[in-house]
């Protein structure tokens, strides 16, 4: 077994992936390398991969959704509004 930051697992594949912490990907939901760790980490999995996480966020629905989806899953990026002060 070995445990790892997400970033020190790219380029490296197990049996068995544990995301352990979703909570703090969905406290920041809107961020695009949020979402990338989170994706990183999922794509290490040749088999199994298990979320954790406390809380009730509305991203626990959309990874809800994903996982109900199948094989196949698509990645919408929304691209955040932002203000731009003079």
């Amino acid at each position: 077994m070995t445990i790892s930051q997400v970033a020190r697992a790219k380029g490296n594949e197990a049996d068995m992936v544990y995301v352990l912490g979703l909570d703090a990907i969905a406290q920041r939901e809107a961020s695009p390398e949020a979402r990338n760790e989170l994706f990183v980490a999922l794509t290490r999995s040749r088999g199994f991969a298990y979320l954790s996480g406390i809380g009730n966020y509305p991203f626990y629905d959309e990874a809800g959704q994903v996982l109900r989806s199948g094989s196949s899953f698509n990645f919408v990026y929304r691209k955040p509004k932002r203000e731009i002060d003079n």
